[in-house]
């Protein structure tokens, strides 16, 4: 998509589902958020399917031979259609490592598969056929105004929300978006006048369906980021925090 120059775009960014363990009223909110706030563009941030059956530490257990893989990408198909009926605008979306592990599984464990472009994420997916794009690991959110996106797992990962996104903007110095930490977070650094944002855009699961959480109590929060440019490359970075059973935090200043 080419910059428009002189219209204010706004920018959702988020999608961390984990499919099969989404929250339906999240995903439903979200739905709806997208109705009403009309965005100009939405970017998935990755990690909009869990995969647990090809992931590492399920190796030749029950897990590994679950057959539920097909049942989760036909969900996720559902789901990306769902916005697709909301929303005909410029979509692209980030391979998360929960994604990548369908590439690991092939490449490592059924090498002769894993040139096969019927298996890669965006044809499971049906990106073509929805109009979505992938993006680069690291990608310009906006030309001009030195943000990027990049689903975060680039790097090491912080205890504070934010601070996985801060820790990726000082590396390659560029204010940086990311997903990967299920953390809702905003954080700026100022070194002489330039000022640097991290920013995290939370996630969209029902945290009941992560058993493997201690208490089912994560330090994760809800949610997703809604990002305003205007024809001045300002950069107006918006939280948008949402509780367990679909309550959207929100309120525009206009």
């Amino acid at each position: 998509m080419s910059d428009a120059p002189n219209k204010t775009r706004r920018i959702v960014l988020g999608l961390e589902a984990q499919i099969p363990f989404h929250s339906r009223a999240i995903f439903k909110s979200f739905i709806e958020f997208v109705r009403s706030y009309g965005p100009t563009e939405l970017i998935g941030m990755g990690d909009y399917l869990d995969c647990p059956a090809p992931a590492r530490w399920n190796r030749g257990t029950a897990s590994e031979y679950g057959g539920n893989l097909q049942r989760e990408i036909t969900t996720g198909v559902a789901g990306l259609q769902w916005i697709r009926d909301v929303f005909d605008g410029p979509f692209s979306v980030h391979k998360g490592n929960h994604e990548e592990r369908i590439d690991t599984y092939a490449r490592t464990k059924a090498p002769a598969f894993a040139d096969l472009e019927c298996l890669t994420v965006s044809n499971l997916l049906q990106y073509d056929n929805l109009e979505i794009r992938e993006r680069l690991p690291i990608e310009s959110l906006a030309a001009g105004t030195g943000w990027v996106t990049s689903h975060g797992h680039l790097g090491s990962l912080s205890r504070i929300s934010g601070g996985t996104a801060m820790a990726l903007s000082r590396r390659i110095g560029k204010s940086a978006v990311v997903g990967h930490t299920h953390r809702l977070g905003h954080i700026n650094s100022t070194v002489g006048t330039k000022v640097s944002s991290g920013v995290e855009t939370g996630h969209m699961m029902d945290v009941k369906k992560a058993a493997y959480i201690k208490h089912g109590a994560p330090d994760w929060q809800a949610g997703w980021v809604a990002i305003e440019i205007t024809p001045q490359r300002n950069v107006s970075v918006t939280l948008v925090p949402v509780s367990q059973s679909g309550v959207v935090t929100f309120h525009e200043f206009r």
